[in-house]
């Protein structure tokens, strides 16, 4: 404990901002595994989408995902960091809700292609948030710590959780995934 103290106790008065922050992005793992709870639950037979197209959703979101990261990057440069985070969190926020109205294989296609690219920098622009907190030879623990929290195991099991308590939640009807929603 007395190492910890020694190495920054700005640190300890940054870890509820740090854990909450790292929060949200362990939230932006969820969005992808929920793909796969759809499937299983039965959404995309609702709305149509076959097992190819299904494949398909994954890939797009990794091309809005890479189309987006030389923009995504020189938009950090040039903009405010706090104003251009804002601005992602939200549309991602939005995006994520838009699964929802997205009836067809083409709504569901460009909703992954939006979140891809809402999700391109996020990371990378909480880091850089958070780094400045921190002198250059700190930056190795705190990396360290900070990817600790972030593990995309654990939203994994959360969303898990979750999918497997909405297919066994009672007063649903067990062969519409609208109800699920």
């Amino acid at each position: 404990m007395s190492l910890l103290l020694a190495i920054d106790p700005l640190l300890f008065a940054l870890v509820p901002v740090i854990g909450i922050v790292y929060s949200w992005l362990t939230a932006c793992y969820v969005d992808k595994s929920t793909l796969g709870s759809a499937a299983i639950l039965g959404v995309f037979e609702d709305r149509g989408i076959t097992k190819g197209e299904y494949n398909h959703l994954e890939t797009f979101f990794r091309v809005g995902f890479l189309v987006a990261q030389w923009p995504g990057y020189y938009t950090m440069q040039k903009l405010s960091l706090g104003k251009l985070v804002a601005v992602l969190v939200s549309s991602w926020g939005l995006i994520v809700l838009l699964h929802c109205v997205a009836t067809r294989y083409a709504g569901v296609l460009v909703v992954r292609i939006a979140l891809g690219a809402a999700q391109s920098v996020v990371v990378r622009a909480m880091e850089r948030t958070m780094g400045m907190f921190f002198v250059r030879k700190e930056h190795n623990f705190f990396i360290q710590f900070s990817g600790s929290l972030l593990r995309p195991g654990k939203a994994t099991v959360v969303a898990a959780f979750v999918s497997h308590g909405l297919l066994w939640s009672n007063g649903l009807d067990e062969h519409s995934a609208e109800s699920h929603l």
